[in-house]
């Protein structure tokens, strides 16, 4: 990476995805990301403890698992054009500054 403030988006936009995409707690927008989980297989017991049904569900709801395919995902976007990488990034990067913001204060 070329400029140390383009590897901070790329990488607070990674965190912020994979979070929103393994944390159950986050529904999304219009429900879709629940949707998106129950649909690859996340599934609840009786304590509305989420379990994957299928190896793609487990991998959902593990942040480690998903932050490295987010993590290609952002990654290659860069390499093949840093315009793109970056503005795909960026939603999420704002987003998880936000949050972050809101945490602390």
């Amino acid at each position: 990476m070329n400029n140390l403030i383009e590897f901070i988006v790329i990488a607070m936009g990674a965190w912020r995805l994979s979070e929103m995409l393994s944390d159950v707690s986050e529904d999304g927008p219009a429900h879709l990301l629940q949707k998106l989980r129950s649909r690859v297989g996340v599934a609840y017991d009786e304590y509305s403890a989420p379990y994957g049904k299928t190896w793609v569900a487990e991998g959902l709801l593990c942040i480690k698992c998903v932050s490295v395919w987010v993590g290609i995902l952002f990654g290659g976007a860069y390499l093949l054009s840093p315009i793109v990488g970056i503005s795909m990034a960026l939603p999420f990067a704002l987003s998880g500054i936000a949050i972050l913001i809101n945490r602390r204060f």
